[in-house]
């Protein structure tokens, strides 16, 4: 071995240089000691942040939960009560009006205001009473009908016709009067002739006048499907025709009177004025 300090030559095996006394060597190497493993730390990888991540997440307590479900539960029953009760007063109120009702309508003013037409006797004629019975039916299955009573339109005829022959006695005397100048009675003229105002009127213009008022009056008949909704009754005009949600009467029960007592489409030429008051008779 050669001393690096001095070149000179040693053993292989000396420690020291034998000239200049040098470490020459650090003899045969000591087998080396396993050292233990150092872990290797890695960087700690963050999870996502999460708003709140350092909270604890609370599960929802089961008394919530219940509470949750029997407001959810209630709920539902009280709409379905509130419904059903709706329906029911409704049910209820429209029961009210299953029977048969009559009112006594008052035609006198429109009937003179048709008159004023009338030939001759428009400025003699003074209609004294002409009032209808009108009879309202309503039956369980919804159905109803609304007609003039028979007996009541002959006596409001018979009532307009005595009102017409006076006023053809008044025309008539004025006639003789104004025209001819006859100080000489209606009657006494009528004698001469062999006839009478009652007769010629019976003859010739009273039947044919009380067919047709009748017939008219007979022909105002209405009968279909009625329904009762909030305050206002609704009308069909045929049993197939469904309600119209525009077209109805309002109404109110005054003790055991139902009162009609307006309409959404009031006419003015329509022959019913309101209010109109019936009883129950049935």
């Amino acid at each position: 071995m050669i001393c690096k300090n001095c070149g000179a030559l040693n053993n292989d095996n000396a420690k020291f240089c034998a000239v200049c006394g040098s470490l020459v060597s650090a003899g045969p190497a000591e087998p080396a000691v396993p050292q233990p493993e150092q872990p290797v730390f890695q960087p700690y990888a963050q999870p996502d942040a999460q708003p709140f991540a350092h909270a604890p997440k609370k599960k929802p307590s089961k008394k919530k939960i219940i509470i949750g479900v029997v407001a959810a539960v209630a709920a539902i029953v009280l709409i379905v009560v509130a419904g059903t009760l709706a329906v029911y007063f409704s049910g209820a109120e429209q029961r009210k009006f299953i029977g048969t009702w009559r009112a006594t309508v008052d035609m006198t003013d429109l009937v003179q205001e048709e008159m004023q037409d009338m030939p001759y006797i428009s400025d003699y004629i003074t209609v004294t009473d002409f009032s209808c019975d009108l009879i309202f039916t309503c039956n369980e299955n919804g159905t109803y009908s609304l007609a003039f009573d028979d007996d009541s339109i002959d006596k409001a005829t018979d009532n307009l016709l005595l009102d017409i022959k006076d006023a053809f006695y008044d025309y008539f005397e004025n006639e003789l009067r104004e025209e001819y100048g006859a100080d000489i009675s209606l009657e006494d003229v009528m004698a001469y002739a062999g006839t009478s105002i009652d007769d010629l009127m019976d003859e010739d213009f009273s039947n044919a006048f009380s067919e047709a008022l009748r017939e008219e009056l007979s022909e105002e008949v209405l009968a279909g499907n009625y329904s009762v909704r909030s305050g206002k009754l609704y009308l069909t005009d045929d049993y197939d025709d469904d309600i119209d949600l525009d077209d109805y009467d309002t109404y109110r029960f005054d003790g055991e009177k139902l009162v009609l007592t307006g309409s959404s489409d009031s006419d003015p030429d329509d022959m019913l004025g309101y209010p109109i008051e019936f009883e129950k008779v049935g």
